[in-house]
């Protein structure tokens, strides 16, 4: 009678350790998935950031001149 209790709890240990394998297994490629699309925000955070970086620049350039031009300077 022993050796059937035992064996059923190694099967009930068994059937639990594969039940959370999957789930671990399932869980770590929706973390994956995650970082991945996590990881294209931030590259395309990334490239707008320096899209606005050049705009600014071209914007202070235009203000200088504007400035100049106002002021009867020439704007080099």
């Amino acid at each position: 009678m022993d050796t059937i209790i035992n064996g059923a709890v190694i099967g009930a240990i068994a059937v639990v350790a594969a039940v959370v394998w999957r789930e671990i297994k399932r869980i770590n490629i929706a973390a994956s998935a995650r970082e991945d699309r996590l990881m294209s925000l931030a590259e395309s955070l990334a490239q707008r950031f320096e899209s606005l970086a050049g705009q600014y620049e071209t914007l202070a350039l235009d203000v200088h001149d504007i400035k100049a031009n106002l002021n009867g300077r020439d704007a080099a």
